[in-house]
């Protein structure tokens, strides 16, 4: 699978739109490659930036553009049932696009079967995933950091 490409948009000097930059982003990492990351709101003065090697979940107040590669075959290509992410949950909103691939999208109360080209909106909920064909699968998503809940602990 090829590295990911970025493009970054500006206005120049003269007040015209142009190309800021053109490449792979600052840290791209084997499987979650951080894009972008802005706070919110946006301001034209700040439009965000390039995070480097950012970890762990945004900020309240911080959306975060990403992509995930969940490997063919789970966590152990020898396991067809195991998870390539464990349940988990995350204090983000995430608006998902499959870009390629295949996934069970597991939940509490059951599995979804997500395929190229479906989109998810997942709020905050405890969740896992699990690849089910034969390729990688690569998620695109915008993270929006979200205030911590204490009502909803960890699975």
């Amino acid at each position: 699978m090829s590295a990911p490409r970025r493009i970054v948009t500006t206005t120049d000097a003269s007040g015209r739109s142009a190309v800021e930059s053109d490449g792979a982003p600052s840290a791209p990492g084997p499987r979650l490659t951080v894009l972008w990351e802005a706070r919110t709101p946006v301001d034209h003065d700040d439009m965000g930036g390039d995070p480097g090697a950012a970890t762990g979940l945004p900020d309240p107040g911080t959306a975060r553009f990403v992509r995930l590669v969940l490997p063919a075959g789970g966590a152990d290509a020898g396991d067809p049932g195991a998870l390539s992410v464990p349940l988990h949950r995350t204090d983000t909103l995430d608006l998902l696009y499959v870009a390629s691939g295949e996934v069970d999208l597991v939940l509490e109360s059951g599995r979804v079967h997500l395929a190229a080209g479906d989109h998810l909106v997942m709020q905050g909920d405890v969740h896992g995933w699990r690849t089910t064909g034969p390729d990688d699968c690569v998620l695109v998503a915008v993270m929006l950091g979200a205030p911590a809940r204490p009502d909803k602990g960890e699975p």
